[in-house]
């Protein structure tokens, strides 16, 4: 994208200011502004929560040198298009799909590495692209089209798509299109049966889509039904005021979704991926469909009803903007920012994220931990590895193993499905390996010629015996690209990491591991 199209934005972005709160007047009785963080901090968290790697040392130098330059640099950031892919992440806080395939419960199934990585972003790629074309958000339930790619299609058995990359594709099966609703891989995860007659799927999409889930009303499950009722449940559903409170909103919208696979663990995936039409007409014959009240005949109506409903566009401001600011925010904010998202905005994604950073409530002076997903786009930056490195090595496992998301606080799309935004035993443990990484990371930046080197650009890592000079201004690189703050060369920390780099190995690559497992490990290489 871009930066023309982003032009309204910079004096929204200028207004947020650059510098801490204001001091409060003695004559003033309102409350004291809140405290805010610097320049150099509000970059930094902006280029880690919208771009997911930090941010050049020429940027947090030209914000050091003049604070009124923070405004236009955010204004970049935002164009840029890894953008989509960060609030992606954001929403699999509630998709849940990301590491879901990596132990899949179909066990008939066992898809590759990359399958599970593909089948696992497919919902997730339907937010990217939205953000990252500039579309309505409200296109991620109502496209057309869904996302498709060779390695989908070796999984399911299906047609080759002709492109490792993700294209658009219509399915060949007649199924009703309505964006992220018609992917097969969202209905794995969410899967139904006859017994549950697609409840489970409909309260995901309520959930998901409207904040509004079934199971945390006071009712679920404190229904005083009697004995005699329990004895036919599908009737109870219909006839008891306790059940009907749920189930007159519940039973419709599962209705929806009848011509996805029923759950069966046994079956190959291209039996799971078929959409009958014949078992979507069984499901609306006993329970006509409907979204809260508003009858439809298939999930393309249901996308429709979605958009239109105005608690879609609440839900995903309230997503957007906690994934971003790590908490809830308040309601009289989040209104505010809504009817912006609607009203101005026309749905799209990037003004909305425009607003949040350029909030107070999104630069306060508080910590925050950077999520397992920031940590491997970052650290793949800081160190040249390429995000696609395999599970083999690199930084992979941190958005797509669950334990690992589990260890840094994050899900793992199974069990765990809240984060932990506190540092804890686990994120200690994780960044000891992600330490070691950062070793293997120096020997093959070595192994790249010179002029490709990404961590070694002072140093020649063959060099016997380099000088001190040199070595004092390598590791003020790394300290100042690593920590996200411009260090002198005769900064104390420089020589800690000196004395350090003495001490550990007889070699430059030797010496140069351990100096990077403490950059890596340091407090600021997690918090932000």
């Amino acid at each position: 994208m871009s930066r023309a199209r982003l032009g309204s934005l910079l004096p929204l972005l200028a207004l947020a200011g650059c510098g801490g709160a204001a001091p409060e007047s003695e004559a003033d009785p309102t409350p004291a502004p809140m405290a805010l963080v610097s320049p150099r901090a509000w970059l930094t968290r902006v280029s880690l929560d919208v771009r997911g790697v930090r941010p050049d040392v020429e940027d947090l130098e030209a914000v050091d040198a003049d604070p009124e330059a923070t405004a236009a640099l955010v204004e970049g950031y935002l164009a840029d298009d890894r953008l989509g892919t960060r609030v992606a992440w954001i929403w699999n806080d509630a998709l849940h799909t990301a590491a879901f395939f990596q132990d899949p419960p179909y066990r008939d199934l066992l898809p590759t590495d990359a399958e599970a990585r593909d089948l696992g972003w497919n919902a997730l790629e339907v937010v990217r692209g939205v953000v990252d074309e500039d579309r309505p958000f409200s296109d991620i339930v109502t496209a057309p089209t869904v996302p498709w790619n060779d390695t989908l299609a070796r999984f399911w058995d299906a047609e080759a798509s002709g492109s490792a990359e993700w294209i658009q594709y219509t399915p060949d099966d007649g199924r009703p299109m309505a964006g992220m609703l018609s992917i097969d891989a969202l209905w794995l995860v969410y899967d139904g049966d006859r017994t549950n007659l697609n409840r489970r799927r409909a309260n995901a999409v309520s959930r998901i889509f409207a904040c509004s889930d079934f199971l945390a009303r006071e009712t679920a499950f404190a229904a005083d039904i009697p004995a005699e009722s329990l004895a036919v449940l599908a009737e109870a559903v219909r006839t008891e005021p306790t059940c009907i409170a749920c189930h007159a909103g519940l039973d419709p919208l599962a209705s929806f979704f009848g011509g996805f696979a029923d759950r069966a663990v046994s079956q190959p995936a291209a039996e799971l991926r078929v959409y009958s039409q014949w078992t979507a007409d069984w499901y609306q014959a006993s329970t006509p469909a409907a979204w809260y009240g508003n009858p439809g005949n298939d999930l393309t109506d249901l996308g429709g009803f979605i958009a239109a409903d105005p608690r879609f566009a609440s839900c995903s401001v309230r997503r957007v903007a906690e994934g971003l600011i790590g908490h809830a925010v308040d309601d009289a904010q989040l209104e505010a920012w809504t009817r912006s998202f609607v009203e101005e905005d026309g749905l799209q994604m990037r003004p909305l994220v425009a607003r949040i950073v350029a909030s107070e409530a999104y630069r306060a002076d508080e910590e925050r931990v950077l999520t397992t997903e920031q940590l491997h786009t970052t650290l793949a930056d800081l160190t040249g590895w390429d995000p696609a490195t395999t599970t083999a090595g690199g930084w992979m496992p941190l958005s797509w193993d669950g334990d690992m998301r589990t260890l840094g606080g994050g899900t793992d799309d199974t069990e765990v499905l809240l984060r932990n935004r506190e540092v804890g035993l686990g994120s200690h443990v994780l960044m000891t390996w992600a330490g070691r990484v950062a070793a293997g990371a120096l020997a093959e930046d070595a192994a790249r010629p010179a002029g490709e080197r990404v961590l070694w650009t002072v140093i020649d890592p063959a060099a016997a015996e380099p000088s001190e000079e040199d070595v004092r201004a390598q590791l003020t690189t790394w300290a100042s690209r690593f920590l996200s703050e411009p260090v002198a060369t005769d900064d104390p920390r420089v020589d800690g990491l000196l004395t350090l780099w003495a001490g550990a190995g007889d070699t430059p690559g030797e010496a140069g591991a351990v100096v990077l497992q403490a950059l890596v490990r340091h407090p600021a290489s997690r918090i932000y």
